[in-house]
């Protein structure tokens, strides 16, 4: 206690040390410079903790032997062998590299004085020309370069279940991007294998989109136990069946149906042009299916209808269920008969037509891209082909020929509406009027049935009794005087009548100030059915009798929204539909 009183404390007190409290700092390890020897005793009875180090049994030694008797390593070599080793040291690198791929390919156990051998792909597995495609000249299919295995089990699972029969059952969902077996649960195994014996059957039931894939990816897998005819005639059932609920469909199986056709040479031909018209769209190699319709006439005509047109007739407001086969029929024959004639005449419209304008190209497609397909399957297919050029200019007479062949239709049909085809040369629009002129006198011979007498005309028949003269003067006098009655007047309309009528010899008079006057003294002609006269206007214009048919159908397009006058066997005509236009067009043309 100090003097005033009051307690002390010690300043060595360990209460007081801060220091105690906060946490130690961390010091690197002090490596010594000292260099010298030291001598080290180990106790042998201790524990010894790590690895104990491995003997020396003379591997140093070998190593040094090695080096000393390898020429290459020497370095008291001469520089003038300086290449000759660098290429040796070279050829050994590609001998170790080559093998230790080999090694990752599966082969364990190491090959020696063998030699090596080439990837998979290197090899054709085959090279054929299709006979029945003109489109397509060459295919060579080559296995897959690089081996995998994450795809084995499916195709284990594919051959284990190919065989197994489904019983009848409720639908059960299933949803997977990549559909596979593991995947799925007994009730949804169950009802795959129902909807799969449904499908072989040829009989389309309800299913989900997954259970589509995995009955297709199962197709594409076992070709070793379902012959590929088969195996195509069920992608092809499934694809009509399901692609109007699926619209996926069309550019997948497009493009998957046409590697399954290449690999196991396969044409296609059951195929249905429902399907190949839109698969020509969507797939990369149109040419595929293009050339499977090219049956008739030229492949070149056939590949310009499906792909090079900027209008689908299909989808026409005028189609419908009862006269979509009319459509489908007439629109196509006549344009494949129009430009294969032109071909066999060697006529250039627009653009080269035939097998002039075609170009050869190749392609090396991935068999199968985006399906769930096994190693041993997969396939990689060069194809050497034969495309069509396609040029603005050759797109719009296409179209308008295609366009040119409905209007044709629609006349059948009696459908007044008409397309303007201003880019449609004159030997194709004469080749397709060729074409359709039998079907037209066939329809101008058939005359309509009578309808039967409606029951009500039985109250209007005479009623029969016994002639009387002063009965038939009676009724005479009456007569006459419902004559004048009747005439009143008469002279004043026609001679109002006469006053205006238009004929050939007042042509003149009547439009020579007017800047339409040429077009109206055509249709005048045309009216009066004046044919040669319609020829003479277009010889003193200094012009041919089409390109006045012409002219007039552009002056009148704006004013009918369609052509008005239109090439018959015997000349050019007036469309009867739009008479009554015509003749008011005239009326407010007069001075």
């Amino acid at each position: 206690m100090s003097k005033k009183g009051f307690n002390t404390f010690d300043l060595n007190d360990d209460f007081w040390d801060i220091d105690e409290m906060l946490p130690k700092k961390k010091v690197g390890a002090v490596f010594s410079s000292d260099t010298d020897t030291v001598e080290i005793q180990v106790n042998s009875q201790g524990e010894r903790k790590g690895a104990p180090i491995p003997k020396n049994d003379g591997w140093r030694e070998r190593l040094s032997e090695m080096r000393r008797s390898d020429p290459a390593s020497t370095a008291s070599a001469p520089p003038s062998d300086r290449l000759e080793r660098a290429k040796a040291a070279l050829k050994t690198a590609e001998a170790k590299h080559l093998s230790f791929a080999a090694a990752a390919y599966g082969d364990k156990e190491e090959k020696k004085n063998e030699p090596i051998e080439l990837s998979p792909s290197d090899e054709p597995l085959f090279s054929y020309s299709p006979k029945r495609n003109p489109l397509i000249e060459n295919v060579t299919v080559r296995l897959w370069p690089a081996k995998y295995s994450f795809y084995e089990q499916f195709r284990n699972n594919a051959v284990k279940y190919f065989d197994r029969e489904g019983k009848e059952c409720q639908h059960e969902p299933f949803f997977s991007f990549t559909p596979q077996y593991v995947q799925m649960t007994r009730r949804q195994l169950e009802f795959y294998f129902y909807f799969r014996s449904k499908i072989r059957r040829g009989e389309a039931i309800k299913a989900d989109y997954s259970y589509i894939l995995l009955l297709v990816y199962e197709i594409i897998n076992v070709p070793d136990l379902l012959p590929p005819e088969n195996g195509l005639d069920i992608l092809v059932f499934l694809w009509e069946s399901y692609r109007k609920e699926f619209p996926k469909l069309d550019r997948h199986l497009s493009e998957w149906i046409c590697d399954y056709c290449l690999i196991h040479k396969l044409d296609g031909r059951y195929i249905p042009y429902s399907l190949t018209g839109e698969a020509a769209r969507s797939c990369s190699l149109k040419e595929f299916y293009v050339g499977l319709d090219a049956i008739d006439g030229s492949p070149y005509a056939t590949a310009l209808f499906s792909y090079a047109s900027l209008y689908n007739y299909r989808n026409s407001k005028f189609i419908n269920n009862e006269n979509r086969e009319l459509f489908d029929t007439h629109i196509k024959a006549s344009f494949i008969y129009a430009f294969t004639k032109a071909e066999n005449e060697h006529l250039t419209v627009f653009a080269p037509i035939g097998k002039v304008a075609m170009t050869p190209l190749k392609v090396t497609r991935d068999a199968f891209v985006g399906a769930l397909c096994a190693y041993n399957v997969k396939r990689r297919i060069e194809v050497s082909y034969l495309s069509v050029s396609r040029s603005a200019e050759l797109r719009y007479a296409v179209t308008d020929a295609i366009k040119f062949a409905e209007n044709n239709v629609r006349a059948m049909l009696g459908i007044r509406s008409r397309f303007h085809t201003p880019n449609l040369a004159l030997p194709l629009r004469h080749a397709i009027e060729e074409y359709f002129a039998p079907y037209k006198k066939e329809l101008k011979k058939e005359h309509p049935k009578e309808a039967p007498a409606p029951e009500y005309d039985v109250l209007y028949e005479p009623i029969s009794h016994e002639l009387s003269l002063s009965d038939a003067k009676h009724i005479e006098e009456h007569s006459w005087v419902t004559t004048e009655l009747l005439t009143e007047g008469l002279e004043e309309y026609e001679l109002e009548e006469a006053e205006t009528a238009v004929t050939p010899e007042k042509l003149t008079e009547v439009y020579e100030n007017d800047g339409d006057g040429e077009v109206a003294k055509a249709l005048i002609c045309l009216i009066n059915n004046d044919k040669q006269g319609f020829v003479e206007l277009s010889h003193n214009m200094g012009i041919l009798p089409d390109a006045l048919c012409e002219a007039v159908n552009d002056r009148l397009y704006d004013t009918l929204g369609d052509i008005a006058v239109e090439h018959s066997d015997d000349g050019f005509t007036i469309v009867v539909d739009y008479m009554e236009e015509i003749d008011q067009w005239l009326k407010t043309r007069k001075k």
